[in-house]
């Protein structure tokens, strides 16, 4: 589901959340992470620095980040 080309917000928020954890705690390379998702690799570096700085402003984002990587 999260490799679909599925645009609906709760499947791209997970989407995000999962890019995040790969390439900041997960040692994966953006083109790694786009490759596995069907996207390009511009685009996973959008949005792991668009949520980088959405976790500055809310802090559960950086706990939902913390129990994902645990399992990553």
């Amino acid at each position: 589901m999260l490799r679909a080309r599925n645009r609906a917000r709760v499947v791209s928020r997970q989407r995000t959340m999962l890019a995040y954890v790969l390439v900041r705690r997960g040692g994966y390379s953006v083109k790694e992470v786009a490759e596995y998702f069907g996207r390009d690799a511009t685009t996973i570096s959008s949005l792991v620095s668009r949520y980088e700085q959405k976790m500055q402003n809310q802090p559960e984002l950086g706990r939902g980040v913390d129990r994902l990587a645990q399992f990553v």
